[in-house]
């Protein structure tokens, strides 16, 4: 999955607000529709730790976190 992921640009971008309920709704729509889907955690994003936060979407979206990579996460649901 790592390989694949390396491939595709990220689609969806979380910025000042966070992880919004909105945020979360587009990547499960998103990780439905193909299955991994690359989350970019901008500069003004409020995060401290993007592993923390990438556990935390895996959780509220049921996939799997796959990697993490300075400010990018990505994910997978089977």
């Amino acid at each position: 999955m790592r390989t694949k992921a390396r491939n595709i640009e990220p689609s969806v971008r979380i910025g000042k607000f966070g992880a919004t309920h909105t945020t979360v709704e587009e990547i499960k729509r998103q990780l439905k529709a193909r299955k991994l889907v690359k989350v970019k955690l901008l500069k003004n994003a409020p995060v401290e730790d993007a592993k923390e936060l990438g556990a935390e979407l895996a959780g509220k979206t049921t996939a799997q976190l796959i990697d993490v990579v300075g400010r990018v996460v990505v994910l997978y649901r089977a």
